[in-house]
């Protein structure tokens, strides 16, 4: 029997767009450990090396070792860029896309991304999809976007294979296929994309594209939860607070729900207000149910706004006062304890 039940959506942005990393691959913190120091850097940068002129890049645009200087940052990403370096090219293509010491200018970045698209570069593949999937730079083509997901998916990539496999879901610059859809997200989820576990979470849960299997969803859920995905962490604690998929668990599932809603998660927020009313598994407690409500409705949770209002009807003066403060502070992002725990 279900404790509650609180609407599960989906979370995900239909157009599939994720935040690529602005550092070329592989990440930053490894490409710096191979840097050498910024006085050979420079040295071999002004004789021409590519390497140095892109390293030398990479440090000024983030102000490791060296004050941060994006104009001369794009300076040595141009030198190195028209040399052929797929690294710079991608670099320079941030550069203009995100306003960094440059107006934002789209087609030039859009030129850049080609340039080391077209060399294989991933990162550069997916950035690319993603402005012809929103027409910034380039003429707005789903089918575009598609070609250019696929060539990061195939090689490997977990990003373009989310991307890919959102494509194949939605219908969108191919048909409709939801095979291809599963197939994609779970090679993104298998490499560790939390992202894509979230939705492969979501896809067995409320079977969406596979067949409906709770102990599977909850499977993906405790992954993308345990890399710190807060909405994760609220549809898992949900499974285990309605013994969906997993046995029936009041302390597991409110250890997950309080984690999301300690991440702000206003769905955590509420369903956490909502338990407290109740006395749902713990303690009845006005306090701690105003608490969540208030941060849930500061979110923009109408229903929580008025549970708020409601609960202040059942409490004295010095309870909301004590509940406002407690709002507060972890508002702030400071972790207290619960009023029960303090009992």
């Amino acid at each position: 029997m279900r404790l509650f039940i609180l609407p599960l959506l989906i979370l995900l942005p239909l157009s599939g767009q994720v935040t690529i990393k602005t550092e070329p691959n592989p990440s930053v913190t490894r490409q710096f450990a191979e840097v050498p120091s910024i006085a050979s850097l420079r040295i071999n940068a002004e004789q021409g090396n590519v390497d140095s002129q892109f390293y030398l890049g990479l440090l000024l645009e983030h102000g490791k070792d060296v004050p941060q200087d994006y104009i001369e940052a794009i300076n040595w990403f141009l030198k190195a860029a028209e040399q052929g370096d797929v690294r710079a090219q991608f670099s320079l293509g941030n550069m203009y896309q995100r306003g960094r010491g440059v107006p934002v200018n789209f087609e030039i970045a859009a030129s850049w991304f080609k340039e080391s698209a077209e060399r294989g570069y991933i990162s550069a593949q997916n950035n690319l999809g993603l402005l012809y999937t929103n027409g910034q730079g380039v003429p707005k083509s789903y089918k575009m976007a598609v070609s250019w997901f696929r060539k990061a998916a195939e090689q490997g990539d977990s990003i373009g294979q989310y991307n890919l496999g959102i494509r194949y879901a939605i219908g969108q610059g191919v048909p409709q296929d939801y095979q291809q859809a599963v197939f994609w997200m779970q090679r993104s989820a298998e490499q560790g994309l939390a992202l894509a576990q979230m939705f492969l979470g979501v896809m067995y849960s409320e079977g969406k594209f596979v067949i409906e299997n709770p102990k599977i969803a909850a499977t993906w859920y405790l992954k993308a939860a345990e890399q710190g995905r807060s909405d994760a962490e609220y549809y898992l604690g949900q499974l285990y607070l309605n013994g969906r998929g997993v046995p029936l668990d009041m302390q597991t599932g409110l250890l997950w729900v309080r984690k999301a809603a300690e991440q702000g998660f206003s769905d955590a927020q509420m369903a956490l207000g909502l338990i407290y009313s109740e006395g749902k598994g713990v303690t009845q407690d006005n306090v701690e149910a105003h608490v969540w409500f208030n941060l849930a409705a500061a979110n923009g949770q109408e229903m929580a706004a008025k549970a708020r209002d409601k609960m202040e009807s059942k409490m004295t003066r010095e309870q909301i006062q004590e509940a406002q403060l407690r709002a507060r502070v972890l508002a702030e992002g400071q972790t207290i304890s619960s009023s029960t725990e303090r009992n």
